[in-house]
């Protein structure tokens, strides 16, 4: 089975979301409150709220969230990496290459190589819409890449910050994408 590794900066945390979610939301609630007592209720609202994006997240095809939990330079990034797994289900095989490019092609997007592979890259930022689910506006970067030997099936990397004129956090999340590599699992 196929799989993939991305190297994280220190301070950031993996949650899976197929197996071991709870654990891992308890493993960070943990290492938040490290040394220190948080306010009354704060953890079981931090409970909750990461369970409801996990569920989200799980519900889009996401096998994977990544969020930070240590400061950076002083600040803790506002931002969120997700994982999705996505296969289209097609009946014919899709060429990888006329679909990035027809994603590159897009505004915001680019072709870019990781891990060997054609993918594409598109960047975008987004106006606060509470009644969307967005309360403060945002910046989201999405990589687009299709698994090894499966032209169906495709990994979708998305990076959301809720600082979108900081494109300091979307150099680091590019640079961790330099480092993503498929992987071999048991």
């Amino acid at each position: 089975m196929i799989g993939y590794q991305i190297l994280l900066p220190p301070g950031w945390a993996q949650i899976p979301l197929r197996a071991g979610t709870d654990e891992a939301v308890a493993a960070i609630l943990d290492a938040a409150t490290e040394g220190h007592t948080p306010p009354p209720d704060w953890r079981e609202q931090m409970t909750v709220e990461l369970g409801k994006t996990a569920t989200r997240a799980r519900a889009d095809s996401c096998v994977h969230l990544y969020v930070p939990i240590a400061a950076l330079h002083g600040l803790t990034v506002p931002a969120a990496i997700s994982v999705a797994d996505v296969a289209f289900g097609s009946l014919d095989p899709l060429d990888p290459s006329l679909l990035v490019q027809r994603l590159a092609a897009a505004p915001g997007g680019k072709q870019v190589i990781i891990a060997g592979a054609v993918c594409s890259r598109a960047e975008s930022t987004h106006p606060a819409d509470p009644n969307h689910g967005a309360p403060l506006p945002f910046r989201r970067v999405d990589y687009l890449m299709p698994f090894p030997d499966d032209p169906d099936r495709w990994l979708v990397v998305t990076f959301t910050t809720l600082a979108p004129e900081n494109l300091e956090w979307v150099a680091l999340f590019d640079a961790m994408m330099t480092t993503f590599a498929w992987t071999q699992q048991p």
